[in-house]
């Protein structure tokens, strides 16, 4: 799918960064245990201000400042949130910032205003979009003046970027609010979501009722959906084993017609050492396919063993059409014609 940008409409940081430091500022040694906690469980901005390291933001990451543990090296330990940069300093990518507020904000978002927004993140970033296809200007219009609104409601409160623009997609346009979230305080969490969804009059904790109801109902509606599929599959197999039962009595009762009178005789299970037969067929389990019946091998005097080399001789012979190779060892078999010699 080929994406052609059309236009940027706006474009705007809602928070200032903090300027650029070459030197690290800072010589105390980082815990290495919170780094690990970090790149496992994520920090938050709360989290970040009590740190007694300077806190350096910008439009990246968050650069902690301090001296690594003697040997430790977040590069070849594989870590994914963490960077050593070139100073000495700890990086630490949004990715791994503020990851269940956000999350959080979406739900938030999700059930005051259902289907406007989603979300879309990598390994770098995670925004909060609204993606409307569009065929003229006065579509455009009222996104672009909510993106200037919402740029304005969430500046001081939102480190991270907003911007509107148009795209076309096979010769589709659309048009997109895309709000890119690095960092935000808990405490914020209400102004935000009345921000991004200004039709919203309530507080929060009557969306988390709101979120709870729809979770209720989501499960009793996948626990009777569950019910429903058990309830069909039950039905299919029971239709299959009917269905098995009555081809399998169909087989059986042809390979009866087939043997007995040749002068066989059927054994659910037997035991071949030191018996003198003259012809063993061996029944494969029954199919649906009646060309698939008997697996024939012919046994000559006493103690002979089924072997592949011999039942593979076999298969030339008429119902023996398949090239599969049953192999069977030792003189005990089961559900089996045998010819008795006379």
């Amino acid at each position: 799918m080929e994406k052609k940008n059309l236009q940027s409409l706006f474009s705007s940081h809602m928070k200032e960064y903090d300027k650029k430091h070459k030197l690290n500022t800072s010589h105390k040694v980082l815990n290495m245990d919170l780094i690990n906690k970090i790149e496992r469980e994520g920090i938050t901005t709360e989290m970040l201000d009590d740190l007694d390291q300077p806190i350096y933001k910008y439009s990246t990451q968050i650069t902690v400042h301090g001296i690594f543990p003697e040997g430790a090296d977040v590069r070849c330990s594989g870590y994914k949130s963490l960077v050593r940069n070139g100073n000495g300093s700890l990086g630490i990518r949004y990715t791994a910032i503020d990851s269940k507020k956000k999350s959080r904000l979406l739900d938030l978002l999700n059930a005051v205003e259902k289907g406007f927004w989603q979300a879309e993140h990598d390994s770098r970033h995670y925004s909060i979009i609204h993606i409307e296809r569009v065929t003229s200007t006065e579509q455009v219009k009222p996104l672009l003046e909510r993106t200037r609104q919402i740029k304005k409601d969430l500046d001081d409160m939102v480190l991270g970027k907003i911007h509107c623009e148009l795209y076309e997609i096979y010769g589709i346009r659309y048009c997109t609010i895309e709000v890119d979230l690095l960092s935000f305080y808990e405490k914020d969490m209400e102004k935000i979501l009345r921000a991004m969804a200004p039709n919203f009059k309530g507080t929060i904790s009557e969306v988390d009722e709101i979120i709870k109801q729809e979770q209720k109902e989501k499960e009793e509606k996948d626990k009777l959906q569950r019910a429903q599929w058990e309830k069909e599959y039950k039905e299919r197999k029971l239709k299959e084993a009917e269905t098995l039962k009555k081809s399998t009595e169909e087989v059986v009762r042809r390979i009866k017609d087939m043997y007995e009178p040749m002068g066989f005789v059927h054994y659910d299970e037997i035991d071949l050492q030191n018996r003198t037969v003259d012809t063993v067929h061996y029944e494969r389990e029954y199919s649906y396919s009646f060309d698939m019946i008997p697996i024939c091998s012919r046994i000559e005097g006493k103690n002979k063993v089924l072997n592949s080399e011999k039942m593979e001789k076999d298969f030339s012979k008429p119902y023996h059409s398949w090239k599969e190779t049953n192999r069977i060892q030792g003189t005990k078999l089961k559900n089996v014609w045998v010819r008795p010699v006379k």
